[in-house]
């Protein structure tokens, strides 16, 4: 059974791969096109890279709890079955649903270009908002090591910074977007220098945040953004993705956390596949929640209720829980329920989070979520709601909810202000 799950898997990987390709060559656009690829690389690429080096991941700590949960065969099959039904059903949606129409899309790109041309300098002096308040605040000490660092032992205002950062690259994206159409508008190449600078920035920026989450994020975004403006031609685009993940693999050797402590090619896999990958987080909570009673959170909706209250000082409610990598983390390491704080965290994702908190009922919850929210934006006219939506939905794959909580708030606030209904046209 075991077998025919992993075989099972990997065809309905193949076949979604080929609508992927088929769908981005016609230029079709919607959700799905951003959130399938990430399933497959994070979910699924993981264990077709356990079998072709022959050897099974036991997980990010050499814990009993973490090796039980990722050995158990009944566990693996019910994950692979599980994700299959979900690739399945999204690469469905993918195919129905509509693509963004090529009128709308030129008008709102239109009316961006105008508003950034009017607002240019404002731009410009945002991106440079958390480069300004390092200086400003004197904590230079703190940025002088980049993988090192203590984030309890830092300043107060690191929080602020990392997330002035990720919507100092979301605008960074976003001005690229703008030179890049001025490019092919006036076939004038002097628009490369402004590029150039906001590179720069966006580097200083990356080392001021410290994590490499950010990168991934800023390629992620920028890929997506090129695709959806249809800025540059597919061609160029794909050229363009070849060349981000070469450069995201040198960022990653000069970055050398969980690469250097590596004597073979085969130690370097299974130490990236601790970052990138989420499926060994799904599996030990299927484990655990699931098929045994070790529960990762205090009670039932902790994490969820810190998501609603994360405003809140704790000194005013010293009750309030803690973030569910502080739980899982615990959990990872035998301590299901506790909240002690490592000054590290295992990566999490929303599928697990979902399962640990509404059990059962979080692996029908995953899907319904995404699906209701993408049917939802389809609704709104505004290219960028779309872009903010997708972004927030990837993202959730891959980290816990209060990384990205300013994005997620500002998404909010976009459907909150939804305008009429979006033009759309079969591809």
């Amino acid at each position: 059974m075991l077998l025919i799950s992993y075989f099972l898997l990997y065809i309905i990987c193949l076949f979604s791969i080929t609508l992927l390709v088929k769908g981005f060559l016609r230029g079709a656009i919607n959700a799905y096109y951003f959130i399938i690829p990430v399933l497959i690389i994070f979910y699924i690429l993981p264990e077709v890279l356990d079998f072709l080096v022959g050897t099974k991941f036991i997980g990010p700590s050499s814990t009993y709890v973490m090796r039980e949960a990722l050995l158990d065969e009944k566990t693996t099959i019910f994950y692979n079955i599980y994700i299959s039904i979900i690739l399945v059903l999204f690469s469905y949606l993918m195919v129905k649903s509509s693509s963004i129409g090529t009128e709308n899309l030129k008008n709102q790109i239109y009316r961006f270009s105008i508003l950034f041309k009017k607002y240019k300098y404002l731009y410009w002096a945002l991106i440079f908002i958390p480069i300004i308040l390092v200086f400003y605040t004197g904590s230079l000490d703190f940025y002088m090591d980049y993988t090192d660092r203590n984030r309890y032992e830092g300043p107060a205002v690191q929080g602020v910074i990392s997330k002035l950062v990720l919507a100092s690259t979301l605008l960074s994206t976003l001005a690229n977007l703008y030179y890049i159409k001025s490019i092919n508008n006036n076939n004038s190449f002097k628009y490369l220098i402004p590029i150039f600078f906001i590179s720069i920035l966006l580097l200083i920026n990356f080392y001021l945040h410290g994590k490499r989450s950010i990168v991934v994020v800023f390629f992620m975004v920028q890929i997506a953004i090129l695709f959806i403006s249809k800025a540059v031609s597919r061609r160029k685009l794909s050229l363009i993705a070849v060349i981000f993940l070469l450069l995201t693999a040198v960022f990653m050797k000069l970055y050398g956390k969980n690469i250097e402590s590596g004597s073979s090619l085969l130690e370097v896999i299974t130490n990236l596949r601790v970052d990138f990958s989420r499926d060994y987080g799904v599996k030990f909570v299927i484990y655990h929640e699931l098929f045994n009673n070790n529960s990762v959170l205090p009670f039932k909706g902790a994490s969820y209720l810190f998501l609603l209250t994360f405003f809140i000082p704790r000194s005013i409610y010293p009750e309030k829980p803690y973030p569910y990598a502080v739980y899982f983390t615990n959990s990872a390491f035998g301590n299901f329920g506790n909240d002690y704080l490592y000054g590290w965290g295992l990566t999490t994702s929303f599928l697990s989070e979902s399962i640990s908190n509404l059990g059962w009922f979080g692996l029908f919850a995953f899907p319904v979520f995404y699906i209701l929210l993408i049917r939802y934006i389809s609704n709104i006219n505004s290219i960028f709601t779309h872009l903010l939506t997708y972004l927030v939905l990837v993202l959730l794959l891959l980290i816990q909810p209060i990384a990205f909580m300013v994005l997620i708030l500002l998404l909010i606030l976009f459907l909150l202000k939804r305008n009429k209904k979006v033009v759309w046209k079969r591809i």
